[in-house]
Order: C-alpha cells, then structure tokens, then sequence
C-alpha cells in the first residue's frame, strides 16, 4: 500500500493538498512522514510536524508565519517543547508568545533567578511607567495580571523590599502594609 502512495504522490503532485489530507487521515507514522513532506499549506504542515515531534520543522513555519498570527503557534510548539524536554526552545517559544506565566513556570523549574528577575521586569515595567508618571487610572484584567505575575516572582526571589514596593506603586497600600507587617517589619514605622 506505501509503494502505491509514493507513486500516487508523484502523480498528484500538482494536487498535492488532496493527497496529504488522504494521507493525514490514516494515522500511520510513516504515512504522515510522507504527507509533511508533499503538503504545501503551512498550517497543515505545522500540525503534522507537531504530531511527529519534528519541532525543528514546526519551528521554521511559525517564524515565517506573520506576527500578528503566530501568538498561537508559538504557544503550541512551546508547549509540545516541553513535553520532549527540550527546555531551550519552550523558553525562546513562550518568549515569542508573550506568555509570561508559562514562562515564569518554566523559569521557576529551571532554577532560572536571573530569568526570572528579566522576567519580573518585563511584568512590571507597565506599573513602573504609571507610577513614574503619576498616571491614575483603572486597570485592566490583563495588567493586573501582570502585576500579579511580577509580585509572585519577587516573593518567589524572596524580594521583600521590592514586593512592598510594587504593591504601593500600585496603589495597594492595605495589602503592602500587611505584608511589610509579616514579611519586612523594617518598612513598618
């Protein structure tokens, strides 16, 4: 049956498409090989990648994918990269994402401090803008995220000077003063 689908793909060649939805329908590993290689449409091409643990494959049609459509396909490769423990690539896909919550996890289980300090930056630069610049205004669920990731990794660090910090930058000045009172009694007077 192989033989007469390596002669069918020469035939169809042109109509290459047809073929590798044939040949993706079986869920033969060597016939999956053979359909990432005749498909020309990038998104099947991706999802067969993924499910042949190619990542190098994968990886090179989600950096030609647009930007603005990629945010998905880099979650997903990194989130296969991880369970083949290729930890380098999960780190560069969830980077490429803009997931930072997988990255702090990631981070976290690396042993990664300095990572994971970058990383606090990233997440809090938003509320060191607004507080430099004395902007008061409601925030959104998304920035309050952000602002919960950054504070989860500075306890994580074991920051507490800089937890009390972001938290009164932030205008939550109750939940500083409990946890200066509990965690950096020399910030309470």
């Amino acid at each position: 049956m192989l033989d007469s689908l390596k002669r069918a793909a020469r035939l169809f060649s042109s109509s290459s498409i047809h073929l590798s939805t044939l040949l993706s329908t079986n869920t033969a590993t060597d016939l999956k090989e053979l359909a990432l290689q005749i498909t020309t449409d990038p998104d099947h091409k991706f999802d067969l990648a993924l499910s042949l643990d190619d990542l190098d494959t994968a990886l090179q049609i989600t950096q030609t994918v647009l930007e603005n459509e990629s945010e998905i396909k880099w979650k997903t490769l990194g989130d296969r990269a991880l369970t083949v423990w290729r930890f380098d690539l999960a780190k560069e896909c969830f980077e490429k994402a803009g997931d930072l919550s997988a990255l702090m996890l990631l981070l976290m289980a690396m042993g990664d401090r300095d990572g994971l300090k970058l990383l606090a930056g990233k997440a809090g630069v938003f509320f060191l803008f607004l507080f430099r610049f004395n902007v008061l205004m409601e925030l959104s669920v998304e920035e309050k995220d952000q602002n919960n990731l950054a504070f989860a990794i500075l306890l994580q660090l074991g920051d507490s000077t800089a937890c009390v910090d972001l938290l009164t930058k932030t205008q939550r000045a109750p939940e500083a003063a409990l946890f200066a009172r509990t965690y950096a009694p020399r910030y309470v007077f």
